[in-house]
């Protein structure tokens, strides 16, 4: 990529002159300008960069997965498809994910349990529990449940709270910010996204 860590980074125009210089390239239609995807170590000649392009059929993307790109100097560079996910968001007032309080269609009185997802209160739940006569004593012994995985339908709904990380449903979301982790588009069929390493 660059000849010492302290060398500057190549321009998003270098990495599209870069590119352009594979024959699988040529032509290609590419969305955007092609971005630094990772941030290099200290002391790191080498990143990653992600692009977007018309692929209708898949089969460029697919050719470059089976031969490498050859950017900076005859560098091989091995391709891989970019695959995003949204942020994870957390809405505190339902307790469901994809979005926050300001955008909940529940009313602001809404108060959801994370631990039973009836509609009290945390700090109220050992009293409130709807399976109180089942508890031997005064404190709460049900397994909590995720009201998100009963939503979805998920066998795995008992045993962890909604607000909880074990969650299943968080994986389909990513926890780091949106700018450390950009989406170059949508998920349309004829656009791809890939990311070159080693470069």
């Amino acid at each position: 990529m660059r000849d010492s860590p302290s060398s500057p980074l190549p321009t998003a125009q270098e990495l599209h002159d870069e590119l352009d210089r594979n024959d699988v390239c040529h032509s290609l239609l590419i969305f955007g300008d092609p971005y630094w995807l990772t941030a290099r170590a200290e002391g790191s000649c080498h990143g990653s960069i992600s692009f977007a392009f018309l692929d209708e059929d898949g089969s460029r993307l697919q050719h470059m997965i089976r031969n490498p790109l050859y950017m900076f100097s005859n560098r091989t560079s091995k391709v891989h498809k970019y695959i995003s996910c949204p942020l994870l968001l957390e809405c505190m007032r339902c307790l469901r994910l994809g979005h926050t309080e300001k955008c909940c269609c529940s009313p602001p009185s809404a108060i959801i349990c994370p631990i039973c997802g009836n509609g009290h209160k945390e700090e109220e739940h050992a009293a409130k529990c709807p399976n109180m006569a089942k508890h031997v004593g005064a404190a709460c012994t049900c397994p909590p449940v995720c009201i998100n995985c009963v939503h979805a339908r998920k066998p795995t709904a008992k045993g962890h709270q909604a607000v909880s990380a074990s969650c299943p449903l968080q994986s389909a979301f990513c926890s780091i910010p949106p700018h450390a982790r950009v989406s170059s588009g949508d998920a349309s069929a004829s656009m791809t996204t890939a990311h070159t390493d080693n470069l």
